[in-house]
């Protein structure tokens, strides 16, 4: 039998909503989901969307947290690079 902690389960639904609402959104920013791993989601765009991908990204990303955590603070770390590290 396995137990789940609650935070890995708040992670885990985190995670979904954020994933759900990052494919809907990103349909006019010619960009998609790569990989997630643990708490990170790698987005593949092109050069010239990278800005406005990162400002929806984010966007999207605080209000799924907002909907799970509220009241705790959600802070978004983003990161535009050629490769994932």
């Amino acid at each position: 039998m396995f137990y789940s902690a609650d935070a890995q389960t708040t992670s885990c639904r985190l995670k979904r909503s954020q994933m759900g609402s990052i494919e809907s959104v990103g349909q006019g920013l010619d960009a998609h989901l790569v990989l997630t791993a643990y708490d990170q989601l790698v987005i593949e765009t092109r050069k010239d969307c990278c800005d406005r991908v990162a400002q929806v990204l984010e966007e999207v990303m605080i209000e799924a947290g907002r909907d799970i955590l509220d009241p705790v603070p959600v802070m978004v770390d983003i990161k535009i690079g050629k490769y994932w590290s």
